[in-house]
């Protein structure tokens, strides 16, 4: 999902200043405008002057990028939304005024209904887990599971955010991948604390034919690539692909009415720890 515009990549430059999160998503709602713009002869680079000349309507064309987003990709509407108000904010980045109550007139968004996600409970917790394969899945669902984390705050976890020598173990959330933008610490189960440590262990066990990695405390724990680690957002990408194959064999793959999204996912894991807390 590689953008080349010097258009796109200045404005994701400073979108990335304050959040790498916001960043990943308004780079993929460019990437599907810039689908869009192949159709009609244009490019995120091209379609800024004849946007700035008035020669195109701004809201033309984003209205129908919002048909595009329905009708091809058969999006959720919060992403539709999401990727629209990349969008929006890439040509008023480049000084392309858009009026709020013109925009509200001519662009039809879908609306976003609440919905609850399914709840899980222990036994479902547990039925998954006894699906993972994947040694790393496994213990990455229990800390999801016992610290209530959003997923990509424990795919950013390092070695050394945990300290052990605490009862219970005590797990530092850095700011910078926090949704809140404020650090804090987060205590896990102690059949957690052993799980991870079962699993550094075994991530910088002794190799015999190929290279035993070098253990750093600003490794990320649930990273199996040592020597070129991945970042957080592409663990976080994999597992969630390794979750979904998980939901199928356990028959927990049910989805939403109408919409890609399962009624399961890992943020369901932070809402079953508030359950029990509350």
């Amino acid at each position: 999902m590689e953008l080349t515009a010097p258009t796109a990549m200045s404005f994701l430059d400073s979108v990335g200043r304050n959040s790498s999160q916001t960043r990943h998503t308004y780079q993929i709602g460019l990437f599907h405008f810039q689908k869009l713009l192949e159709t009609k002869g244009h490019a995120l680079d091209t379609i800024i002057e004849p946007l700035l000349k008035n020669e195109i309507s701004v809201y033309t064309t984003i209205n129908d990028f919002v048909t595009y987003l329905i009708d091809s990709l058969k999006l959720s509407n919060s992403s539709i939304a999401a990727y629209v108000a990349a969008v929006r904010s890439y040509v008023q980045f480049h000084d392309i005024d858009i009026v709020i109550k013109t925009f509200k007139r001519k662009v039809k968004m879908p609306t976003i209904l609440e919905e609850e996600e399914e709840s899980i409970d222990e036994n479902d917790i547990r039925r998954i887990l006894s699906f993972c394969n994947s040694r790393r899945l496994k213990v990455y669902l229990l800390t999801l599971a016992t610290g209530g984390f959003r997923a990509l705050e424990a795919c950013a976890i390092r070695n050394c955010d945990i300290d052990f020598t605490t009862s219970p173990t005590k797990v530092h959330v850095r700011k910078e991948y926090a949704k809140t933008k404020k650090a804090r610490d987060v205590f896990i189960s102690d059949e957690a604390s052993k799980a991870i440590q079962d699993w550094i262990v075994f991530k910088y066990r002794h190799r015999k034919y190929t290279p035993t990695p070098t253990k750093s405390d600003e490794d990320l724990v649930f990273t199996t690539r040592v020597i070129t680690p991945a970042s957080p957002q592409q663990m976080y990408s994999k597992l969630r692909e390794d979750f979904t194959r998980v939901l199928a064999q356990a028959g927990l793959e049910k989805r939403k009415e109408g919409i890609l999204r399962r009624t399961i996912t890992l943020h369901s894991f932070r809402r079953f720890v508030k359950t029990v807390l509350s």
